[in-house]
């Protein structure tokens, strides 16, 4: 196996700089644009026979999960989330909280606008 000449550090700095290393950085869930599904999440940590018991979850509304320390080491990521936990995080199966939530949506209807009724100037 090749050994890694540069640290994490320096990686993530000469991806920024564009300039060569050993190899590219790996990122998954520094920050909410890299996160990672929670269906995904669960998953992977089943797949790799982690525990699958205290999974956070920061956003509901885009179903993102945190990804945790074990993962990110196994995963050799270069990147880390330096932002404190949300005070709401919830820590339960993603599963159940969409499933058994009691959610029933209503169907609105919304009215339309057509695209007659505008001039449009380019």
């Amino acid at each position: 196996m090749k050994t890694e000449t540069v640290t994490s550090r320096e990686s993530v700095f000469c991806a920024i700089n564009h300039e060569p290393a050993d190899r590219t950085p790996i990122d998954l869930g520094s920050q909410m644009s890299t996160a990672i599904s929670m269906f995904a999440y669960w998953n992977l940590r089943e797949h790799l026979g982690l525990s699958t018991d205290h999974i956070r979850i920061p956003d509901m509304v885009q179903c993102l999960a945190y990804v945790d320390v074990d993962i990110l080491e196994r995963s050799h990521c270069d990147c880390i989330l330096l932002e404190p936990p949300y005070r709401r995080t919830s820590r339960s199966d993603p599963r159940a909280r969409i499933t058994n939530s009691g959610f029933e949506p209503v169907l609105q209807l919304l009215p339309v606008l057509l695209a007659d009724k505008f001039s449009f100037r380019c």
